[in-house]
């Protein structure tokens, strides 16, 4: 509803506000009870503040570089200070306001200062989770771009990803925000596409194999060490392997050959062994790893559906009788199926006089003899 001069106005008042609001943050307090209050309620402020200014920057298109390059507003010096918020949402909300959509030319300079930001302040959880955040939303805002990026730009962020994915286990305090951190910005690199996976896959296949146990003998002795925070690490580790391979399948179609589906195979079947020998670390560490645990499974599901579409159209079109005009079936449903579990699968039959007449009509008759079950 506002023109173009009022959008400017409002998003001068909101960078403003931004920088007001983190400048009144102590990240330091001795007083935690209030740094948790002060901490809650910028949150939220900075949350709605961000959204909005990246709204209007999107509003505004290419008009917003004038804005962006104004050196009293500080724009980008004062979203980025926000990637370092206590909170989780207001990084988020920082890393989702980077303005490469509405202006291109900022996603190289931009990526040079997020990579050389992760090397130097590798030591902060924040800091890490912020700027890989960032980094990776400006990935995926090129595709957006008329004339992308430097395909070497995403070997730097490849290299930045796998260092931080080898220094995981060097800090443990540092291990979980490390270890997301390093297959978030790989699986933001699938989205660049073929041209540039196809130089990194050698390296992608090595990380997805070393990610999983490579036996069963392997897998047991994984089972037996280990407390609640490794296998944490190990669950998330091994989740965002799993959403990088969902990546690459969904971006990277190209590539996706008859050797590589084979080599995607082995670290798919170590995920399956594990989630199903999983049941007793979960009882001996509680509800700590159901959540990591879960997430393994999401990914692993959406990873499967990229790589048996055609296999689950099949089984589909199998129950539901779909696009057969005999209207025949081959479901092995209703034996597998409890006698109580359905009227629908004609189990009201299943012990009558009517049972053999019925089994016929639905196997046998439509077949060839004209009878069509209704």
């Amino acid at each position: 509803m506002l023109g173009e001069k009022a959008q400017t106005s409002a998003y001068k008042e909101l960078v403003y506000m931004i920088a007001k609001q983190m400048n009144s943050i102590d990240f330091n307090p001795e007083n935690a009870k209030d740094s948790n209050q002060e901490t809650l309620f910028s949150q939220h402020f900075l949350v709605c503040a961000l959204q909005k200014l990246g709204s209007l920057v999107l509003g505004l298109g290419t008009t917003a570089q004038n804005l962006l390059a104004d050196q009293t507003l500080n724009t980008i010096d004062t979203t980025c200070a926000v990637l370092v918020h206590p909170s989780a949402a207001a990084r988020l909300a920082s890393a989702w306001c980077c303005f490469c959509v509405a202006v291109p030319s900022m996603i190289t300079p931009l990526i040079d200062r997020f990579v050389d930001a992760l090397e130097q302040m590798r030591s902060s959880p924040e800091t890490i989770a912020g700027y890989s955040s960032a980094l990776a939303a400006i990935l995926g805002s090129v595709r957006y771009s008329p004339l992308g990026i430097p395909h070497t730009k995403g070997k730097v962020v490849f290299n930045a990803a796998e260092e931080l994915l080898r220094s995981a286990s060097q800090n443990s305090r540092m291990s979980l925000n490390r270890t997301q951190a390093g297959w978030l910005l790989i699986g933001a690199i699938m989205t660049l596409g073929t041209p540039v996976v196809k130089g990194l896959l050698p390296r992608l296949l090595l990380l997805w194999r070393h990610s999983f146990p490579r036996s069963n003998k392997e897998l047991e002795s994984e089972k037996a060490r280990g407390d609640s925070f490794t296998w944490q690490i190990t669950l998330e580790g091994r989740a965002g392997a799993l959403s990088v391979m969902h990546s690459f399948l969904v971006n990277c179609p190209e590539l996706i050959t008859e050797d590589i589906t084979k080599r995607l195979m082995t670290p798919i079947e170590s995920a399956l062994a594990m989630l199903v020998n999983l049941s007793s670390v979960l009882k001996s560490y509680g509800t700590q790893l159901k959540a990591p645990a879960a997430m393994v499974r999401l990914r692993l599901y959406e990873t499967l559906s990229q790589l048996y579409t055609h296999l689950l159209r099949m089984l589909i079109s199998e129950f539901t009788l779909a696009e057969n005009p005999a209207n025949t079936t081959n479901s092995q449903l209703r034996n597998l199926c409890h006698a109580d579990d359905s009227v629908i699968l004609g189990t009201w039959l299943k012990e009558t006089d009517h049972r053999i007449i019925e089994d016929q009509w639905v196997l046998y008759g439509a077949g060839g003899d004209g009878f069509v079950r209704r």
